[in-house]
């Protein structure tokens, strides 16, 4: 009962260069030869949701872009499925239009979900609806294909639920987690030939992580 979630379209997964942040510069050929064929195979392949990017291509955040999310996503791909954002509370996608702006331009870009909201987002959201900022229609479409995504991996079924072995089944996953770490270990640069790292010759390595958690 879980849906596979595909992310983050678009303006991530060029081919080349590793993962591409903040605005990106791009033409339309590039951008369909080079950064969406990840996301149509993932959409041919069953993905029920994708997760949209605050990625800028072109100075219009993928999130806030009506034209990716209905005229390439939808009509084109033919995804049916939900369309979520990513966490709204992040800065990067903020700092652009203000909060209130985002969500609403969230919504009407044709997102069904946001990601990550405060509770009391709900009175903006609400209040963008009575003041015509936001069609119901929107809210009406965005509803169903929730409802739907929930029928379809059987949420509304009465059945007891599953009992899981916590135990067994976070070894199991920690199994799968290093099976994917391996194969997906990418080396961009080695200009001083140091890999694969050598005991004899590197006593000590510094690890340095960047994180917008605390």
């Amino acid at each position: 009962k879980i849906g596979a979630c595909v992310k983050h379209f678009a303006g991530y997964g060029a081919p080349t260069g590793g993962r591409d942040y903040n605005n990106v510069e791009l033409s339309e050929r590039t951008l369909r030869d080079d950064y969406l064929p990840a996301y149509e195979a993932a959409v041919k392949a069953g993905a029920l949701l994708v997760m949209t990017s605050f990625n800028t291509l072109n100075h219009v955040p993928s999130t806030a872009n009506k034209w990716l999310m209905r005229k390439v996503l939808r009509e084109e791909m033919g995804f049916d499925g939900v369309i979520i954002t990513d966490s709204v509370l992040m800065n990067s996608y903020r700092t652009i239009c203000g909060y209130e702006e985002a969500l609403i331009r969230s919504i009407n870009a044709g997102n069904d979900v946001l990601l990550g909201v405060d509770p009391y987002d709900y009175e903006i959201v609400y209040n963008a609806v009575m003041d015509g900022r936001i069609p119901m229609s929107r809210i009406d479409e965005s509803a169903e294909r929730v409802l739907k995504l929930k029928e379809k991996l059987g949420l509304f079924d009465e059945e007891e639920p599953e009992q899981i072995d916590i135990k067994k089944q976070t070894a199991i996953t920690a199994d799968i987690n290093k099976q994917i770490a391996d194969k997906a270990v990418t080396l961009l640069y080695d200009k001083n030939k140091m890999l694969p790292l050598s005991k004899d010759k590197i006593k000590k390595v510094t690890i340095v992580c960047s994180s917008h958690a605390d």
